[in-house]
């Protein structure tokens, strides 16, 4: 029989056990950091993006409007019962209390006025929110305004 000596042994030592710990944790810190820096980049880029996809419509919106602003559908034949458009594009600016607000006034066609108000204003269902609603009135006579549309959430 012989005698084995406690040196012939193989495995790993305390130390190498150790350093190996040691350097492994050091690797999952290191992709924890990663992970976590990519995670906030792809949420900052998703919400703009969001914005983006928000925004965009309701530009095309205000443009359209915007560009309308003191058109007056008459033919050169006839004269329009509306009259002159002294004010077509007014912009109301609050300050810093809340809300601001434009209005725009055109003929969409020759028989109908619009005055479209855009104002922002808090959300109704969030006051810690704005949002940007429309109201849309039709002139009748005599220097009166129905409203069409009141209170249209365009967008939040």
């Amino acid at each position: 029989m012989s005698k084995k000596s406690f040196n012939s042994q193989s495995g790993y030592s305390m130390i190498e056990l150790l350093l190996a710990t040691i350097v492994g944790s050091i690797v999952l810190a290191g992709a924890y950091v990663s992970y976590s820096i990519i995670e906030r980049q792809y949420q900052k880029n998703s919400s703009v993006g969001d914005l983006n996809d928000f925004a965009i419509p309701t530009l095309k919106i205000l443009a359209r409007d915007i560009r309308m602003a003191g058109f007056k559908a008459v033919d050169i034949d006839i004269e329009s019962d509306y009259g002159r458009i002294d004010d077509p594009f007014i912009i109301t600016d609050s300050g810093s209390i809340c809300c601001d607000s434009i209005q725009i006034i055109y003929d969409k066609s020759i028989g109908e006025r619009l005055r479209t108000t855009y104002r922002v204003a808090p959300k109704t269902n969030d006051n810690t929110r704005n949002a940007l609603y429309m109201d849309v009135e039709q002139y009748q006579s005599a220097g009166t305004w129905v409203n069409i549309i009141e209170d249209a959430l365009v967008t939040d």
